[in-house]
């Protein structure tokens, strides 16, 4: 295999097997994607990576503060979509990481716990325990993920990453996810 040659990931065709790593980058103050961000991932489309993977993408911020961006209002919708035609635009394909923002995404303080999905060290703090999340939370969860997988659908993404907790959520409850 070489680096340069054309790929697939599942339906997903690349035009090499060079992809960018997820970068936090800056949002604007609502956590839409910002222009400087967009035009960041742009420049690495137009360097020649196949695949672009942004950094985390919050679906709700109902347990945690924002962290980063944040996929919640009709203008991050809109910040996406320009952002996939951009990429697309340049011969790239567009992955967004997706995440609940709990825990690790948190740089919480010492008298802060955050969420889980059990009571355990938290990672910044490891002599503070985080406070469990419930099983409706867990369910809430999930659907917010799903509601943040169907966003970057219809944004024209064509795929998603789900980062942190969020993998762990969906194998929970990915039946009642789907039907």
């Amino acid at each position: 295999m070489k680096i340069l040659e054309h790929s697939q990931v599942g339906n997903m065709k690349l035009r090499n097997r060079m992809y960018m790593a997820p970068m936090g980058t800056s949002t604007d103050p609502d956590g839409s994607f910002s222009e400087r961000s967009i035009r960041y991932y742009e420049e690495r489309a137009m360097g020649g990576f196949g695949l672009i993977i942004t950094g985390a993408n919050q679906v709700t911020t109902k347990y945690e503060a924002k962290a980063c961006n944040i996929l919640s209002t009709a203008k991050s919708f809109e910040q996406l979509n320009f952002l996939a035609r951009r990429i697309h635009n340049q011969g790239a394909k567009l992955c967004i990481q997706l995440t609940p923002g709990l825990g690790r995404m948190q740089f919480t303080t010492a008298d802060v716990r955050p969420y889980a999905a059990s009571e355990v060290d938290s990672f910044w703090f490891p002599e503070l325990i985080c406070k469990e999340l419930s099983v409706e939370d867990i369910k809430h969860l999930v659907q917010k993920m799903g509601e943040g997988a169907a966003i970057a659908k219809r944004a024209e993404v064509d795929a998603v990453e789900l980062h942190g907790y969020g993998g762990y959520l969906m194998d929970q409850f990915q039946s009642e996810l789907w039907n």
